[in-house]
């Protein structure tokens, strides 16, 4: 009987003690509090800031209410932070809460003095809070541009022909020296037979379908020829639509060159009824030597008919060459918007012919190793221009500063004409003298919004694929097409020597 009572005693016991140690257990995802975090930080590729600007490192949390961790520098070339104050900071961040309460870790691109050091700037690292065995944290650019592609041509649209001022214009999108077809009446003088000269304007007014149509016939300065012969009385007056007519989709331009058709004279017979009414007409083209000719021909008078009220003129079908310029959206997709994130592209151009040199700024270098960058922004000790800000690839950037005042692209571009730096005459791009020669890069970056400089903020997103165009080239005037591809870094790749910067972030909860 004792030893039945000794046995129930020690199973009881040993049934609370279990339960004891059973209730003491937790779930693994039960994460226990923590009072403070240390952040190490381990930047790759991560450029130092250019002057006036710093980085900042917060945390953000569900509602998007941020804390600050403090502003820092970062030197790449001795790969060392620095505070605000030029002194050596350790790689670890120390707060004094739990991170884990939060949602993100940034680090932002501010001004410094900041104007507003209670807002977040532009966000340029961003990555989610996780707990650290989970998986490493490592802060990357939020916006995703990996599958963005580009193109540029050479060409000056804005001066309103594309056989002058040839490589001083670059332009995102794409190109084409090409023909078109329209009809079209003509512009002519006329003398009487009694002497007078009198001028009168016929043309046309087409409407935006492709190809053009006729709608209607306008008849400019005739005024003086209706008081002399005053039983012609013209209907449909207009004003001349002949330089304001803009080319339907998807030409986009409207400069027309070459193979024009041109009344010069008309010969007005004194007898209608006997005397032969004939033109001159001087058409200026192309020729199969690149060169273009005028030639002068005489022909017979086109059927012209005088009513009491009106006026009839035939038309003829006329070849036009022309720039026909297109935006990157049609020929590539992933085009990636900008408005509205905190950041903008910015066009660039670098090279050796931008003199004299000490007119131009210098590129800063973005955190590639030393022969990338030399390689890929070649040459790097030439000058360099921009083209300007924009936010989108189907718009015109944000401003104009160099461009003819008319015929300015609606795609991101500059052609450099008007308002050069100190001692610059003329810009060029290409080498007239040495045609075949290939010189210079093109690129593209990302810059934050509150970044304004005459040199790029260290993030390059797009170059040049090997050398821009030789001048040979970009002179092409026959079956002439410039699309010229750009090669994308947005790339994070570990321990690679080119590409976007990133930030590794361990915590240690204390």
């Amino acid at each position: 009987m004792y030893r039945r009572r000794n046995r129930l005693l020690f199973f009881a016991l040993s049934a609370l003690i279990l339960a004891v140690i059973g209730g003491c257990s937790q779930p693994d995802d039960i994460i226990a509090p923590a009072s403070a975090t240390d952040i190490f930080l381990t930047p790759s590729r991560l450029p130092t800031p250019p002057p006036g600007m710093i980085y900042e490192l917060w945390v953000v949390d569900e509602d998007d209410n941020s804390v600050s961790l403090g502003k820092f520098n970062w030197d790449s070339r001795l790969y060392r932070f620095s505070d605000t104050a030029g002194n050596r900071l350790d790689s670890v961040w120390m707060a004094d809460f739990d991170i884990l309460k939060y949602k993100y870790l940034c680090v932002t691109v501010e001004r410094f003095p900041d104007p507003q050091p209670d807002s977040m700037g532009p966000l340029m690292l961003k990555d989610l809070v996780v707990e650290p065995r989970l998986r490493p944290m490592k802060m990357v650019f939020p916006i995703d541009l990996w599958l963005l592609q580009a193109g540029y041509f050479i060409q000056t649209p804005t001066d309103g022909s594309p056989n002058s001022n040839e490589a001083s214009g670059l332009w995102f999108g794409f190109y084409n020296y090409d023909s078109v077809f329209i009809n079209d009446t003509t512009n002519a003088a006329l003398t009487l037979g009694s002497g007078v000269r009198l001028s009168f304007n016929i043309d046309t007014i087409w409407d935006d379908s492709d190809p053009p149509q006729i709608i209607g016939i306008d008849t400019v300065n005739l005024d003086s020829l209706q008081q002399i012969l005053n039983f012609i009385w013209l209907t449909n007056e207009r004003l001349d639509t002949n330089n304001a007519y803009t080319l339907p989709y998807p030409f986009y331009h409207d400069t027309f060159v070459q193979i024009t058709l041109q009344y010069d004279s008309i010969l007005y017979p004194v007898n209608l009824t006997t005397d032969i009414i004939t033109y001159t007409d001087t058409i200026t083209h192309i020729n199969a030597s690149n060169v273009v000719v005028t030639e002068v021909k005489v022909f017979d008078m086109p059927p012209m008919m005088f009513y009491p009220t009106s006026i009839a003129y035939a038309t003829r079908t006329r070849g036009y060459l022309i720039e026909r310029i297109l935006p990157d959206s049609l020929v590539y997709d992933d085009i990636v918007n900008l408005t509205g994130t905190g950041w903008h592209y910015k066009g660039w151009v670098i090279s050796p012919y931008l003199q004299p040199r000490a007119s131009f700024s210098s590129i800063t270098k973005p955190s590639w190793l030393e022969a990338q960058s030399s390689q890929y922004l070649t040459p790097i000790a030439g000058g360099i221009i921009s083209t300007g800000p924009f936010t989108d690839f189907n718009r015109a950037d944000n401003s104009n500063p160099y461009s003819a005042s008319t015929k300015v692209l609606d795609i991101p571009g500059e052609d450099f004409l008007n308002n050069l730096p100190a001692g610059v005459t003329r810009i060029v791009l290409a080498d007239s003298l040495t045609p075949a020669v290939r010189a210079g890069t093109i690129f593209i970056t990302l810059e934050p919004d509150n970044y304004d400089s005459t040199t790029n903020f260290p993030l390059i997103l797009l170059t040049s694929e090997g050398l821009m165009p030789s001048y040979s080239q970009i002179s092409s005037r026959i079956a002439h097409t410039q699309h010229n591809r750009m090669t994308n870094w947005y790339r994070m790749v570990e321990n690679d020597p080119i590409g976007f910067p990133s930030i590794k972030a361990i915590l240690v909860r204390k």
